[in-house]
């Protein structure tokens, strides 16, 4: 086995979660989908500390998965949510966008329901994108030119691009090498692409865990994506880094970057031991605020939700019901519990039901000021140390 981004074959055991779910969204109450959980184990390259799966689940059954069942909340079609991480991609994209306007053709791979292309296909003569969700049928409601369906090999699209968007994907591909040459192959002779994935250095160093799931099979760090793309002749010249990387690539010659790779080995080497240690701090918090008569509320009806709970050993019997503000969660569950996922407007019906709400989504900010519009009298945990009195 060699690193995908470096060739290296010298791999570290990072950590590993006994029992995790391969499925991690919701499905309709009526599924008689069967949930299987499996170890979930990561190791990492001592040479570009780039993380991966192994052994990797079948990539088939991860492709079906997204079609029939990924699930994500809506911007365009739920209005109070304000989506922070996509504008936040928007706040450090559209400046650049807005200055360089001889692009004419943009394309974003992995769209969801398109809202990023909606901001954004103002300032091209066309827009396309591609994704396999259901979320593609929001985004054509609303105008956008989206085709359901993945990219690769099969589905290249015959135009050519300025602007090649793709966010959120490469830690699902299989194939990274592949997809980028198929990138390549709808590129301009001076287009440009805008990769956005997890920066799973930002994760390590701060001890966090919810990006590790069997759907993210590729973990990269700065340092290894960039080894990666220039490998096939793209440089970076822009880039965004915190708990996500947002980098621009270019056609260029690679041989004058120098790269320096200063990761900090023992935030690596430590990251198992402080994982055991945040469980046990986590579950104590838990149980400190826990009113052990009553049960509790999971806000966020994500893969995020579920792979906090399977990390840390959240007693799943203690859970009421999730709460989520995609209404295309309405008549759905998770596999393993037992209610339905309600709308926030249920809240008021159980208030003597539940002790506390716990917040397991990236868009914890949003939720909690929504908690306070509702008015709900309750104590609110955000993982993974936060308690806050409503």
């Amino acid at each position: 086995m060699n690193c995908i981004c470096c060739n290296s074959n010298k791999f570290k055991n990072l950590v590993k979660f006994k029992k995790f779910p391969y499925l991690n969204t919701s499905v309709p109450i009526k599924s008689k989908v069967k949930e299987k959980f499996d170890q979930l184990n990561y190791l990492y390259c001592k040479n570009c500390y780039h993380i991966m799966i192994d052994p990797r689940p079948k990539a088939s059954k991860l492709n079906s998965l997204y079609e029939s069942f990924y699930s994500y909340v809506s911007p365009l079609a739920n209005k109070n949510i304000s989506p922070t991480r996509d504008n936040n991609f928007l706040l450090f994209v559209e400046p650049w966008i807005k200055k360089n306007k001889r692009y004419s053709k943009v394309f974003e791979i992995g769209c969801f329901d398109g809202y990023i292309l909606s901001k954004l296909k103002k300032h091209f003569k066309y827009h396309e994108g591609y994704d396999p969700s259901n979320g593609a049928k929001i985004g054509k409601k609303f105008g956008l030119n989206i085709k359901k369906k993945f990219f690769d090999s099969n589905t290249i699209p015959k135009a050519k691009f300025d602007i090649i968007i793709s966010r959120h994907v490469i830690e699902h591909i299989y194939n990274p090498r592949k997809f980028i040459k198929n990138i390549l192959s709808i590129m301009n002779e001076e287009a440009v692409i805008i990769i956005e994935t997890p920066n799973f250095e930002y994760f390590i160093e701060n001890s966090k865990t919810e990006c590790f799931s069997f759907q993210h099979v590729s973990c990269f760090n700065y340092f290894s994506l960039v080894n990666l793309f220039m490998k096939f002749g793209l440089i970076p010249f822009k880039k965004k880094i915190n708990e996500n990387l947002i980098i621009f690539f270019r056609k260029g010659n690679s041989t004058k970057l120098n790269l320096h790779n200063n990761k900090n080995i023992y935030s690596y080497i430590n990251y198992k031991k402080k994982y055991i240690n945040q469980k046990k701090n986590i579950l104590n918090l838990i149980s400190n605020n826990f009113d052990k008569t009553k049960k509790f509320l999971v806000w966020g009806a994500g893969g995020y939700a579920i792979s906090l709970i399977y990390h840390f050993n959240i007693d799943v019997n203690k859970v009421l019901f999730f709460i989520d503000n995609n209404k295309n969660n309405k008549n759905k569950k998770f596999i393993g519990f037992n209610s339905e996922i309600k709308l926030p407007n249920s809240i008021s019906n159980y208030l003597n039901n539940f002790d506390f709400i716990l917040i397991a989504s990236m868009y914890h900010n949003d939720i909690l000021n929504q908690i306070k519009r509702l008015r709900i009298p309750t104590k609110v945990i955000i993982l993974p140390s936060k308690v806050i009195q409503v």
